[in-house]
C-alpha cells in the first residue's frame, strides 16, 4: 500500500470543536498490516490538543481488537510544517508501531539518525545505545541506522508452553554470540 504525494492537513478554519477538547487527530493512521509507505507527502496545522502527524495500527485502538500492533512503515519525502507539527509519530494502542525513515526526512539528522534510522514506541526494551528517547517529537524513541527494528511475533504457538516463563529480549553481536557454546546458544 502505498500514500504518494499527500497534503495531511490537520485544523482548520472549518474545524469541530470536538477536535480541539476531544480526543485529539492523527493525520495518517498506518494499518493493522505491514508495508505501509509514505513517500512525498507533507503535513500542516496539527498543534491543537493531543494530535501528531503519524499514527499506528488502525482500529488497534481497545483492548479487544485481538492485534498486537507493532507493524512497519516506511517513510520518505516527508515536509513537516515546523510551526504547525510539534509532534510528528503520536502512538495509540498497543504503542507498538515501527517506522523506518527511508530517507531521514522523518527522524531528522541531529543525531546521526536520517536514511534507514527508525522511530517506535516507548518500551524500555527498546531503549539501547544507539537510540534516543524523544517524547515531545515523536512519542517514542529513535534510532539510528546501525540498528533493526523488527516486529516479533508467535503463531500457532500453545500458550502453556509459556507460561510462567520469562521473555528476555537481547541485542544481538556477532562478536558476543561467537562466543556462546551450543547450550548457551
Amino acid at each position: 500500500m502505498l500514500i504518494k504525494g499527500g497534503l495531511v492537513v490537520g485544523k482548520t478554519e472549518n474545524y469541530e470543536d470536538i477536535l480541539i477538547e476531544g480526543p485529539g487527530a492523527r493525520g495518517i493512521v498506518g494499518p493493522r498490516w505491514d508495508y505501509l509507505t509514505i513517500r512525498d507527502t507533507k503535513f500542516y496545522n496539527f498543534n491543537f490538543g493531543p494530535s501528531g502527524a503519524l499514527g499506528d495500527c488502525s482500529h488497534c485502538f481497545h483492548p479487544a481488537a485481538t492485534d498486537s500492533g507493532a507493524r512497519t512503515i516506511f517513510t520518505s519525502g516527508l515536509y513537516f510544517d515546523e510551526a504547525t507539527v510539534p509532534k510528528r509519530v503520536w502512538y495509540q494502542y498497543p504503542f507498538n508501531g515501527i517506522y523506518q525513515d527511508l530517507d531521514g526526512t522523518l527522524t531528522g539528522f541531529t543525531n546521526g539518525e536520517g536514511a534507514g534510522s527508525f522511530a517506535t514506541a516507548n518500551w524500555l526494551h527498546n531503549e539501547q545505545p544507539e537510540c534516543t528517547k524523544n517524547l515531545a517529537k515523536y512519542d517514542g524513541i529513535i534510532c539510528k541506522n546501525t540498528v533493526q527494528v523488527r516486529r516479533i511475533s508467535f503463531f500457532m504457538g500453545d500458550p502453556a508452553s509459556l507460561r510462567l516463563m520469562p521473555l528476555k529480549i537481547a541485542k544481538y553481536d556477532d562478536s558476543v554470540m561467537a562466543t556462546l557454546s551450543e547450550a548457551d546458544l
